[in-house]
């Protein structure tokens, strides 16, 4: 055997015929199959707090095709990126992994939770140590 792989292909046919896959399979690829997915909301985020890619232009100092890709998913974003969106839009960094109508009734379910701790204070500390009223 030598240092290489070489040897592999010693047995290896002369002629492959692919033209017959390509004609079985031809309308049955998904050309979107490799395609980016978005993985974050900035786009409806935008939407939510009424800013246009022009704000972000002028208030950040990025230049418009860094905006255009940034918030369409087609140029990778960094951890500065995301900080620097969040903290200008007024949100949490890992809201913008979710639509805004998410983020909206988490943070809707979180008030209200805190309301009934708030709420729970004030009853009386018997009744919380035994669980009973009586």
């Amino acid at each position: 055997m030598g240092s290489c792989l070489a040897y592999l292909n010693e047995n290896r046919k002369r002629f492959v015929s692919t033209e017959l896959n390509a004609k079985a399979r031809r309308g049955c690829y998904k050309l979107n199959m490799a395609a980016s997915r978005q993985d974050w909301y900035l786009y409806e985020w935008l939407k939510a707090t009424g800013k246009k890619q022009a704000d972000i232009v002028r208030d950040l100092d990025w230049n418009k095709a860094r905006v255009s890709l940034t918030i369409h998913g087609k140029q990778p974003y960094t951890r500065d990126d995301i900080n620097e969106l969040a903290s200008y839009l007024s949100i949490a960094t890992y809201e913008l992994l979710m639509h805004p109508d998410d983020a909206m009734a988490i943070r809707r379910l979180r008030q209200e939770a805190l309301r009934v701790v708030e709420t729970s204070k004030d009853l009386p500390t018997n009744d919380l140590a035994s669980g009973t009223n009586g």
